[in-house]
């Protein structure tokens, strides 16, 4: 990234550091191709372009333009809700439309239940765990001794 892009300084970094976070902690599905949507997406064009079915988990998708990223939303259900284009808002913001709707993270999304433990601090509400899921936060828990 140039530094005359036009992006907030952070913005992509915070954005690439959250994907990565993400594949490492995954969920892989073993078979045929495993087509869910992203948990989190930046998309060039406009949001017409995104696919949101009524049986799509909400997620978030950040819109991107010349100069950063110009709109966020949560996006599931049929439902679209513009947010906060700030990342970490953003996630907080998808966070509790799952508890404010009382739904379950869907077994692909195991960022989201990283965050409700290490960010929200709740460890009562339970959520499918992958083995990735095990292995990254054994070691994550290891550094914060």
């Amino acid at each position: 990234m140039k530094e005359d892009d036009g992006f907030v300084p952070g913005e992509m970094e915070e954005y690439m550091l959250l994907k990565q976070l993400e594949d490492r902690i995954s969920f892989f599905h073993k078979g045929k191709a495993f087509k869910n949507p992203l948990m989190v997406t930046v998309k060039r064009a406009e949001l017409n372009s995104v696919i949101n079915k009524l049986e799509d988990p909400p997620r978030l998708i950040f819109v991107k333009g010349d100069k950063g990223f110009c709109n966020t939303y949560i996006i599931g259900g049929g439902t679209q809700i513009e947010v906060s284009k700030d990342l970490r808002k953003a996630l907080t913001l998808l966070l509790f439309a799952y508890y404010v709707w009382d739904l379950a993270y869907p077994k692909y999304y195991q960022l989201l239940g990283f965050l409700q433990v290490y960010i929200l601090g709740d460890k009562e509400n339970k959520f499918a765990i992958s083995q990735n899921y095990l292995k990254f936060t054994k070691m994550f828990d290891d550094l914060n001794v």
